[in-house]
């Protein structure tokens, strides 16, 4: 497969730097996939900003954009380089904010005709985090975003945030699909969330907790590393989804579960097929919540408590319950 490969260096650092519009140049070439290439130098206590003229969306590794129009964002700071992610058109993302320097890729297919890129650049102060991804999300919506060199290691020590503007009548919830761990020596690897109105802002979540659920309008969330075991470093990543939704008209409606007179039992209260089928993106998100703001697809409850739970959930003929009772066999003589 022939491919037109196009650098452009933008020096940041010695000079001013042209801001705005980015152009494809040069016009006219051959039709041929083409790949245009920016290696944008900036001081590393400067921030860059790429603004996307039309919002995009993230995808794992390995998956292909279905026009074929992807772009890549590496971060450069010092000679470090991390993969931010690759995205589509058509989403959420509208901006992404940069320590330092960037390296930024289009790829395109032979058969489009296109004249501009789609982003422009623009300086800011320091931003004092590797990152910020923006995503902009105006109806009921749901969308997948990954920590940068997912599922390779985000950056030791590092710390970033992604931003999600949220109409104020909208809800949204948090949910953790595949995570892993570093081995830290020092610090403590965690989930922090800014959310208005909170009166315990930052909300400080482990990554193995029940993310925040029901939060009304905007928030921000950010991932924080740790200094890693040099010998066994081990590897923290992150690949989340954010659902949008309405308000349920019953989600005020609390549901009691007595079980303070059971024991050894457990019942799980779950979406129908689980566990061994995991629901698509396009299904409608049905959450079981314990409380207002922890909420999850799967609730399992012990014996010897009772529990008030409440649901976000248009349909709850998708919902299952399954009782489970450990029974003692005495033998008699």
């Amino acid at each position: 497969c022939i491919m037109a490969v196009l650098f452009l260096h933008l020096d940041c650092v010695s000079g001013p730097c042209p801001f705005g519009d980015v152009h494809l140049y040069p016009p006219g070439l051959p039709r041929l996939n083409r790949i245009f290439i920016w290696d944008v130098k900036a001081n590393t206590k400067a921030g860059l900003e790429l603004k996307f003229s039309a919002p995009l969306r993230q995808i794992q590794p390995g998956e292909m954009c279905p026009d074929l129009v992807s772009y890549n964002i590496n971060s450069c700071i010092d000679k470090a380089t991390v993969n931010i992610g690759t995205f589509c058109r058509n989403g959420s993302v509208s901006r992404v904010k940069l320590l330092g320097g960037v390296i930024m890729s289009l790829h395109l297919p032979w058969n489009l005709t296109v004249t501009t890129s789609g982003f422009n650049i623009a300086n800011r102060s320091s931003i004092k985090r590797l990152c910020i991804i923006e995503s902009i999300l105006k109806g009921e919506s749901s969308i997948m975003l990954m920590s940068p060199n997912y599922p390779l290691g985000f950056p030791e020590d590092e710390l970033m945030t992604w931003q999600f503007v949220v109409p104020s009548n909208m809800r949204a919830s948090v949910l953790f699909h595949d995570y892993s761990l570093s081995n830290c020596e020092r610090k403590e690897e965690r989930v922090e969330y800014y959310i208005p109105g909170s009166v315990s802002n930052p909300e400080v979540f482990k990554l193995s907790d029940s993310q925040p659920a029901n939060i009304a309008g905007s928030f921000n969330m950010s991932l924080q590393g740790c200094d890693q075991d040099a010998q066994n470093p081990g590897v923290l990543r992150l690949l989340f989804q954010v659902v949008v939704q309405h308000p349920q008209i019953d989600e005020n409606v609390t549901h009691l579960v007595d079980l303070s007179k059971e024991r050894n039992m457990t019942v799980t209260i779950h979406f129908e097929g689980w566990p061994r089928r995991t629901p698509l993106m396009s299904e409608p998100m049905c959450l079981i919540c314990k409380d207002p703001r922890t909420c999850d697809r799967v609730l399992t409850l012990a014996s010897g408590a009772t529990y008030k739970i409440s649901f976000l959930c248009k349909d709850l003929s998708h919902l299952r319950i399954t009782a489970e009772k450990g029974i003692s066999m005495t033998k008699v003589a």
